[in-house]
């Protein structure tokens, strides 16, 4: 068993290993890529350089006016890149450490809001102990119960007459002739046909057997009709029995101050529930400082792009190929050391390239698992199961689902569907949410006096000693007193 708060934790934690994780994954991909940009600038610069001794063997100066002017333009390009890069970087420290005063204060926050769920919950237990020793009270349970019984099984037997009419009306239905009769409301006072018509009506009638089937046909209907209104009579008393219920709880809950430490618990949520927003908003804007940033790292931003087109725009001038063959041709002891130097930088390059390429798919994994937990960590807030009550069954299993979740083997999705099967309810101080008419199917939450940690059901109610009656009545524990919750 783990706390709703511990298992928190765990989330962050593992959130907080997938940050470092993919922050260290964008930096290599950052100095990969800005290595593919520092290899073809140093590779023109090589090149410029043949190109300054054998200029007199060329036609004309074209090629060392294209190299000059794509390594100066490349030059200021690279140094603009550097700034939008340092002030993305600048951006994303920021905003992380926003990110982390945010937690810490939620943190707070949380301290506040278990202080207030735990003094509601000591306040709750103390009058349910009250209720179960008051007599009047336990005869209006029973009376409620007892109302709700009824209901039910007036609305099953509803039902099982409508499901009866639509399988035995079916033959009437089916059959043209009663069907035209039924129509026309033959055999009955609302029926206006004479002379010839009538006469063939009941020609008709004769074939079909008309007045038979139309008796057996009124009664299918009739009896859900019946029983609907009956239905509808005996749920209003349920509601009314219900009511007079929660008055006596509400009455005596109020006397003790349950309401006043229900608004002080609503406010602290309301307060966290804030911070929680503005956590939302600085992780959305991070996620768009890293989406540019992902761009520079995988070399697809604008500033790589213009800076290697310029580039390969002098690389694939005419006299470039006849540079290179002019120096393979007649090379000296001076160009020997750039050649080979030329030959290493595109050896460089290439190796750069499959780098960052492998590193592409691996980049987006990670951009995916980082949103994918971010998302469930909001989930996980939304629906309060960090609340004082909520636990978890087995810690090793949240563990173990978050451990397969950082090896790839788990999607987000599958976190969050082990988190909601895991969590239950946790006994604070013996108070429950569904004691008395908390446990009624028609109780809803704004009625019912007591605390429903995330809303009515958000939560999995465990199976207690307080089960119900066949009847739908509570059975009395042995230790005395009342337990409604969980088999209505």
């Amino acid at each position: 068993m783990i706390s709703g708060s511990a298992a928190l934790a765990e989330i962050n934690q593992t959130l907080a290993r997938v940050r470092r994780d993919f922050n260290s994954l964008d930096n290599i991909m950052q100095s990969s890529s800005s290595a593919l940009t520092r290899n073809q600038l140093q590779q023109t610069r090589v090149l410029r350089a043949l190109a300054s001794d054998r200029l007199e063997r060329l036609d004309s100066g074209k090629l060392a006016s294209s190299v000059d002017s794509a390594d100066t333009a490349a030059s200021e390009v690279l140094l603009q890149r550097e700034r939008a890069l340092a002030n993305l970087a600048q951006k994303l420290h920021e905003g992380g450490e926003a990110l982390e005063q945010a937690e810490r204060q939620r943190d707070s926050l949380h301290v506040t809001v278990d202080a207030a769920a735990q003094e509601l919950a000591e306040l709750e237990a103390e009058v349910q102990r009250l209720l179960e020793a008051d007599e009047g009270y336990q005869q209006q349970l029973e009376t409620a119960y007892e109302a709700r019984a009824i209901a039910t099984q007036a609305e099953e037997k509803t039902a099982l007459a409508e499901k009866d009419r639509k399988e035995k009306g079916l033959p009437y239905e089916s059959s043209k002739l009663f069907s035209y009769l039924w129509g026309r409301h033959y055999g009955t006072s609302q029926y206006r046909g004479s002379g010839l018509f009538a006469a063939m009506d009941d020609w008709v009638a004769g074939l079909c057997d008309y007045d038979k089937a139309r008796a057996n046909y009124w009664l299918l209907l009739e009896i859900p009709r019946r029983l609907a209104e009956h239905a509808r009579i005996v749920n209003q008393r349920a509601e009314a029995e219900l009511g007079k219920l929660q008055e006596l709880e509400t009455k005596v809950a109020n006397a003790a101050g349950v309401d006043l430490a229900q608004q002080a618990l609503e406010e602290a949520e309301s307060e966290q529930d804030v911070c929680d927003a503005n956590i939302d908003e600085i992780e959305l804007s991070l996620g768009e400082v890293q989406d540019h940033l992902n761009r520079f790292a995988s070399g697809e931003d604008d500033f790589t792009k213009r800076c290697l087109d310029g580039l390969e725009a002098a690389y694939s001038a005419r006299d470039m190929d006849r540079l290179e063959s002019m120096v393979m041709a007649t090379a000296s002891r001076s160009d020997d050391e750039m050649v080979r130097e030329l030959i290493d930088l595109r050896q460089e390059q290439r190796l750069i390239r499959e780098e960052i390429n492998d590193n592409k798919q691996l980049h987006k994994q990670h951009s995916t698992r980082l949103k994918d937990l971010e998302d469930v960590r909001r989930r996980f807030k939304r629906h309060r199961f960090d609340d004082l009550r909520s636990s978890f069954g087995s810690e090793n299993i949240i563990r173990m689902v978050l451990d397969e979740f950082l090896r790839g083997a788990v999607r987000g999705s599958g976190v969050w569907d082990t988190l909601k099967r895991q969590q239950r309810y946790r006994d604070v101080g013996g108070a429950w949410p569904d004691f008395g008419s908390g446990s009624l199917p028609r109780g809803s939450r704004g009625s019912s006096p007591w605390h429903w940690p995330g809303g009515r059901g958000g939560f999995r109610m465990p199976r207690r000693g307080g089960s119900m009656s066949r009847g739908g009545s509570p059975r009395r524990r042995s230790s005395g007193g009342f337990r409604t919750g969980g088999g209505f």
